[in-house]
């Protein structure tokens, strides 16, 4: 057992050095081993024991002075049976780099999304990370109210769009959303509102935001440590429904045009990621070969290709893995998605509101990679050519 979790900490620690640099990758390493064994359990007892609240998504309706569910929202996912929302408090504090939301009573807002148990979890890494980053931050917010310092910027009317992890998969799929319900939120209010994004906003967020017409000054980028918002604007939860789903395409897709010439079979790679390679990756290529199947890295490209390539495509496989997000632009295509040792039902779920053909492909674990079985590959390829 000691030796495979060596093995698996080398290969992705290898990979995660090649990908984000040494510094990079020491840091977050550092920040995830200690937070997990030390810093995050010591968290939620200075939570528990302090006059910290820490309000959930459940309660910020009763708890903003306004708040305003979507009207005619009918295409819901059945486990999330509650209709999306956007709250108005009168003040509010953002801490943009660490994407953490605060009342006007240093109360923290945890507006990330459902369950509580994973939100929570995901709330109380970015408070783990501020109290390794910056602990005289972190320690003011346990004060009666944040204090305003030279570091802090006043904003008028804003709401935060920070995905629950820096990927694709994230920003896509569970945070893009969001942009629907604050305009309809201004529809209804008169108001228009400015997004507070990562100030470290990786390309394809501004590629997907440029593909979505959000106006480039309705964007801020704070470098400040908080930002002291006199109209806050929360976003609830994303649905995940195909209504969410259809209208982030249609808006998408109203921005690219078609292009001959591409394949319509694609195979997505994984190699410039730190987990889930296939191993025999050579044998899975010369297979897919036979079916006119082309090989992409989805990193090299640019977003707006991408989205063409899932959008003309006939057929799709790849391992789970963000570059799987794109799906929702697809057309009436297949999807074969590879696996190894853990599953979810995450891109299932998607191509079952989008009327997509599925088809899930257990692989051998190897590690934290997987090799793929060219008989049952193949044997899904022909089912899905028909």
């Amino acid at each position: 057992m000691f030796k495979t979790s060596q093995k698996i900490s080398y290969r992705r620690w290898r990979r995660k050095i090649q990908i984000d640099g040494l510094s990079s990758a020491l840091v977050n390493s550092i920040e995830t081993i200690s937070g997990q064994k030390i810093f995050i359990p010591v968290l939620k007892k200075i939570v528990h024991e302090s006059n910290v609240s820490i309000f959930d998504i459940e309660h910020i309706e009763t708890l903003s002075e306004a708040s305003y569910r979507i009207n005619n929202y009918d295409s819901r996912f059945e486990e999330t049976p509650e209709i999306p929302f956007v709250a108005h408090f009168s003040e509010g504090y953002i801490i943009p780099r660490h994407g953490i939301l605060l009342d006007k009573n240093s109360h923290v807002i945890n507006n990330v999304f459902k369950p509580r148990e994973e939100s929570n979890e995901i709330l109380y890494n970015r408070l783990n990370r501020l109290m390794i980053r910056d602990p005289l931050l972190f320690i003011s917010i346990f004060a009666p109210s944040i204090n305003t310092s030279s570091n802090t910027v006043t904003l008028d009317e804003v709401a935060p769009l920070f995905p629950s992890h820096t990927n694709y998969y994230h920003w896509l799929i569970k945070t893009l959303p969001k942009i629907r319900y604050i305009w309809w939120y201004e529809e209804q209010t008169g108001k228009k509102v400015d997004f507070l994004l990562p100030p470290d906003a990786p390309s394809w967020m501004e590629q997907t935001l440029d593909l979505l017409d959000v106006p480039i000054e309705n964007r801020i980028y704070s470098e400040e440590k908080t930002c002291h918002i006199t109209n806050l604007v929360v976003p609830s939860w994303v649905a995940h429904s195909a209504e969410d789903y259809t209208w982030l395409k249609n808006r998408i897709l109203n921005n690219i045009s078609q292009k001959e010439g591409e394949s319509t079979n694609i195979f997505i790679s994984r190699s410039d990621a730190t987990d889930r390679h296939i191993t025999n990756r050579g044998e899975v290529k010369k297979m897919l070969n036979k079916y006119g199947f082309e090989e992409y890295v989805l990193s090299e490209l640019p977003t707006k290709e991408c989205i063409r390539l899932f959008n003309q495509a006939d057929v799709i496989v790849g391992a789970h893995g963000a570059g799987l997000a794109d799906i929702i632009f697809a057309d009436n295509a297949s999807v074969i998605e590879l696996y190894g040792s853990r599953y979810t039902m995450t891109y299932a779920n998607i191509a079952r509101r989008l009327g997509l053909q599925y088809t899930k492909l257990q692989c051998e674990p190897v590690y934290t990679d997987i090799r793929v079985n060219i008989t049952n590959l193949e044997s899904a390829v022909q089912e899905a050519l028909g």
